[in-house]
């Protein structure tokens, strides 16, 4: 059996549009501003791995510009772009994101 994501058709429709999207920054790497990170709905204090809580929703992001780290919530304006080729990469992501 495999198991494959299925996306409901509102979503599909926003795939390869223009969106912006409010969350919090969750980096994957040491530093102080990023060009690609998670973005999550909530804080990062609420990550399992990071603090507590249930694993959040994420987005896989790439910048055009560094994003200097925050822990107050952003808004993001990028590509969205689903990933439903069933490969090992994130579900979702935001290409070419601008800070709003």
């Amino acid at each position: 059996m495999v198991w494959q994501a299925v996306f409901p058709p509102a979503l599909k429709a926003i795939n390869n549009k223009i969106i912006e999207i409010p969350g919090y920054i969750i980096p994957t790497k040491v530093g102080n501003s990023f060009t690609e990170f998670m973005f999550s709905i909530v804080p990062v204090a609420s990550c399992p791995y990071c603090g507590t809580g249930d694993i959040p929703s994420m987005i896989e992001v790439k910048t055009l510009k560094p994003i200097t780290w925050t822990d107050e919530p952003i808004t993001l304006k990028g590509k969205f772009i689903i990933n439903d080729s069933g490969d090992s990469r994130s579900a979702f992501f935001l290409l070419d994101a601008i800070k709003r």
